[in-house]
């Protein structure tokens, strides 16, 4: 279900954006980071949101690149 290599291979890809994936009840996978400042921020969108939710969410994954592997003040 949580596919370490392919989340790791994703953020490692999308550098220096941040990066953004989902884990539903039917596996991890990146959606689009549809926020404005992609080196700050991530948005998820809509259509994204509610095909997760429609697989059953489990948890949203984000990378914070140039910064500390810890919830930031947003999360």
């Amino acid at each position: 279900m949580l596919d370490v290599s392919l989340i790791k291979q994703e953020v490692l890809a999308g550098y220096p954006e941040e990066v953004v994936l989902v884990v539903t009840s039917k596996g991890t996978y990146k959606v689009e980071n549809v926020a404005v400042n992609k080196l700050e921020h991530f948005l998820i969108s809509t259509s994204d949101t509610e095909k997760a939710f429609a697989e059953g969410l489990l948890a949203v994954i984000h990378s914070h690149p140039n910064w500390y592997a810890c919830p930031s003040a947003s999360d």
